[in-house]
Protein backbone atom coordinates (compact mmCIF):
# COMPACT_ATOMS: atom_id res chain seq x y z
CA UNK A 1 0.00 0.00 0.00
CA UNK A 2 1.74 3.24 -1.16
CA UNK A 3 -0.76 6.06 0.00
CA UNK A 4 2.47 8.46 -1.13
CA UNK A 5 4.54 6.89 1.03
CA UNK A 6 6.81 5.43 -0.57
CA UNK A 7 8.15 8.98 -2.27
CA UNK A 8 8.31 10.44 1.12
CA UNK A 9 11.60 10.01 2.68
CA UNK A 10 12.14 8.16 5.84
CA UNK A 11 8.27 7.61 5.95
CA UNK A 12 8.44 3.79 6.35
CA UNK A 13 10.80 4.38 9.47
CA UNK A 14 8.66 6.81 11.31
CA UNK A 15 5.94 4.27 10.56
CA UNK A 16 7.13 2.01 12.01
CA UNK A 17 7.66 3.81 15.25
CA UNK A 18 4.89 5.66 15.61
CA UNK A 19 2.91 2.22 15.30
CA UNK A 20 4.93 1.06 18.37
CA UNK A 21 4.04 4.51 20.01
CA UNK A 22 1.04 5.92 18.47
CA UNK A 23 0.71 8.45 21.64
CA UNK A 24 3.91 10.49 21.63
CA UNK A 25 2.86 13.77 20.41
CA UNK A 26 5.98 14.74 18.89
CA UNK A 27 6.12 11.64 16.76
CA UNK A 28 2.79 12.17 15.59
CA UNK A 29 3.58 15.50 14.47
CA UNK A 30 6.39 14.11 12.44
CA UNK A 31 4.32 11.73 11.00
CA UNK A 32 1.32 14.18 10.39
CA UNK A 33 4.48 16.12 8.36
CA UNK A 34 5.44 13.22 6.54
CA UNK A 35 1.90 12.46 6.02
CA UNK A 36 1.10 15.75 4.30
CA UNK A 37 4.30 16.03 2.18
CA UNK A 38 2.56 12.37 0.68
CA UNK A 39 -0.34 14.28 0.41
CA UNK A 40 1.56 16.65 -2.08
CA UNK A 41 2.82 13.91 -4.01
CA UNK A 42 0.31 11.69 -4.66
CA UNK A 43 -4.19 12.04 -4.01
CA UNK A 44 -4.02 10.55 -0.96
CA UNK A 45 -5.64 12.14 2.58
CA UNK A 46 -6.01 10.60 5.98
CA UNK A 47 -9.38 9.55 6.67
CA UNK A 48 -10.75 8.90 10.24
CA UNK A 49 -13.58 5.52 11.03
CA UNK A 50 -15.92 5.66 13.79
CA UNK A 51 -17.41 2.47 14.56
CA UNK A 52 -18.24 -0.05 17.36
CA UNK A 53 -16.97 -3.16 16.43
CA UNK A 54 -13.58 -5.03 17.85
CA UNK A 55 -10.04 -4.47 16.37
CA UNK A 56 -9.99 -5.36 13.21
CA UNK A 57 -6.46 -5.15 10.85
CA UNK A 58 -8.68 -3.90 7.68
CA UNK A 59 -11.71 -3.06 6.13
CA UNK A 60 -14.24 -4.79 4.32
CA UNK A 61 -17.01 -4.31 2.44
CA UNK A 62 -20.18 -4.64 3.33
CA UNK A 63 -23.13 -6.24 0.88
CA UNK A 64 -25.80 -4.46 3.07
CA UNK A 65 -27.50 -2.58 0.14
CA UNK A 66 -30.69 -2.43 2.34
CA UNK A 67 -29.29 0.65 3.95
CA UNK A 68 -30.05 2.22 0.41
CA UNK A 69 -25.89 3.51 0.45
CA UNK A 70 -23.59 2.94 -1.40
CA UNK A 71 -21.12 0.10 -1.31
CA UNK A 72 -18.02 0.74 0.15
CA UNK A 73 -16.43 1.47 3.29
CA UNK A 74 -17.18 5.41 4.83
CA UNK A 75 -15.23 7.90 6.37
CA UNK A 76 -14.99 11.29 7.82
CA UNK A 77 -12.42 13.87 7.22
CA UNK A 78 -12.49 14.76 10.60
CA UNK A 79 -11.53 12.94 13.79
CA UNK A 80 -14.78 15.07 15.73
CA UNK A 81 -17.60 13.69 12.89
CA UNK A 82 -16.61 10.16 13.04
CA UNK A 83 -16.42 10.56 16.95
CA UNK A 84 -20.05 11.23 16.92
CA UNK A 85 -20.61 8.35 14.76
CA UNK A 86 -19.15 5.97 16.48
CA UNK A 87 -20.85 7.27 20.01
CA UNK A 88 -24.33 7.29 18.46
CA UNK A 89 -23.94 3.29 18.14
CA UNK A 90 -26.57 1.23 21.30
CA UNK A 91 -24.53 -1.94 21.11
CA UNK A 92 -20.70 -1.16 22.04
CA UNK A 93 -18.48 -4.21 21.68
CA UNK A 94 -16.00 -4.98 24.14
CA UNK A 95 -13.70 -2.05 23.24
CA UNK A 96 -16.36 0.33 23.28
CA UNK A 97 -16.92 3.30 20.80
CA UNK A 98 -13.70 4.40 18.89
CA UNK A 99 -12.19 6.03 15.78
CA UNK A 100 -9.76 4.68 13.64
CA UNK A 101 -7.11 6.94 11.81
CA UNK A 102 -6.67 5.70 8.44
CA UNK A 103 -4.64 6.86 5.10
CA UNK A 104 -6.16 6.41 2.04
CA UNK A 105 -4.95 6.30 -1.76
CA UNK A 106 -7.71 7.33 -4.07
CA UNK A 107 -7.21 8.14 -7.83
CA UNK A 108 -10.68 9.30 -9.01
CA UNK A 109 -13.55 9.99 -6.48
CA UNK A 110 -16.95 10.18 -8.36
CA UNK A 111 -18.76 13.66 -7.35
CA UNK A 112 -22.80 13.99 -6.80
CA UNK A 113 -23.06 14.93 -9.85
CA UNK A 114 -21.44 11.72 -11.31
CA UNK A 115 -23.40 9.80 -8.50
CA UNK A 116 -26.96 11.55 -10.03
CA UNK A 117 -25.69 10.62 -13.94
CA UNK A 118 -25.18 6.90 -12.77
CA UNK A 119 -28.52 6.61 -10.69
CA UNK A 120 -30.39 8.05 -13.85
CA UNK A 121 -28.08 6.50 -16.35
CA UNK A 122 -29.46 3.02 -14.73
CA UNK A 123 -33.41 4.08 -14.64
CA UNK A 124 -33.67 6.67 -12.42
CA UNK A 125 -35.16 6.41 -8.65
CA UNK A 126 -37.93 4.47 -7.92
CA UNK A 127 -40.29 4.82 -4.93
CA UNK A 128 -37.40 7.58 -3.81
CA UNK A 129 -34.77 4.98 -4.31
CA UNK A 130 -31.97 3.56 -6.45
CA UNK A 131 -30.70 -0.26 -7.16
CA UNK A 132 -27.13 0.70 -4.54
CA UNK A 133 -25.75 -2.50 -6.03
CA UNK A 134 -25.84 -1.41 -9.67
CA UNK A 135 -24.87 2.10 -9.26
CA UNK A 136 -21.90 1.39 -7.26
CA UNK A 137 -21.10 -1.40 -9.61
CA UNK A 138 -21.34 1.58 -12.54
CA UNK A 139 -19.14 3.87 -10.80
CA UNK A 140 -16.38 1.30 -10.49
CA UNK A 141 -16.90 0.37 -14.01
CA UNK A 142 -16.47 3.82 -15.18
CA UNK A 143 -13.26 4.18 -12.97
CA UNK A 144 -14.05 6.03 -9.83
CA UNK A 145 -12.23 3.95 -6.93
CA UNK A 146 -14.46 6.31 -4.31
CA UNK A 147 -17.74 8.64 -3.73
CA UNK A 148 -16.71 11.97 -1.72
CA UNK A 149 -20.13 13.51 -0.72
CA UNK A 150 -20.68 17.23 0.38
CA UNK A 151 -22.96 16.66 3.06
CA UNK A 152 -26.23 18.09 1.60
CA UNK A 153 -27.03 14.41 -0.09
CA UNK A 154 -30.64 13.45 1.74
CA UNK A 155 -28.63 9.94 3.06
CA UNK A 156 -25.85 11.56 4.07
CA UNK A 157 -26.84 12.76 7.03
CA UNK A 158 -25.93 16.04 6.88
CA UNK A 159 -21.95 15.30 7.19
CA UNK A 160 -19.45 15.15 4.29
CA UNK A 161 -17.84 11.80 3.96
CA UNK A 162 -16.08 9.69 1.72
CA UNK A 163 -16.87 6.01 0.52
CA UNK A 164 -13.99 4.03 -0.82
CA UNK A 165 -15.28 0.97 -2.90
CA UNK A 166 -11.44 -1.01 -2.34
CA UNK A 167 -10.54 -1.46 0.85
CA UNK A 168 -7.15 -2.52 0.02
CA UNK A 169 -6.72 1.06 -0.83
CA UNK A 170 -6.93 1.58 2.81
CA UNK A 171 -4.30 1.58 5.41
CA UNK A 172 -4.88 1.81 8.97
CA UNK A 173 -2.69 4.14 10.82
CA UNK A 174 -4.37 3.89 14.44
CA UNK A 175 -6.79 1.26 15.35
CA UNK A 176 -7.99 3.69 18.65
CA UNK A 177 -7.43 7.09 17.74
CA UNK A 178 -7.56 9.96 20.01
CA UNK A 179 -5.57 13.51 19.33
CA UNK A 180 -3.28 14.46 21.59
CA UNK A 181 -4.12 18.10 23.16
Amino acid sequence: MGCGTQIVPNFNEYNKMYTKDNKNPALEMKMNQLLIKADKKQPSKTLFHGTSKGVFNSFKLSDNTSSGKLIGSYFKDNYKDSQSWSNSYENYSDNGPRVIKARASLNKSASPTDLNNAIEELGGYTNDSYNVKDVTELLIKKGFDSYVSTGYEKDSDGLAETIIFDPTKVKILDNNYKPSK
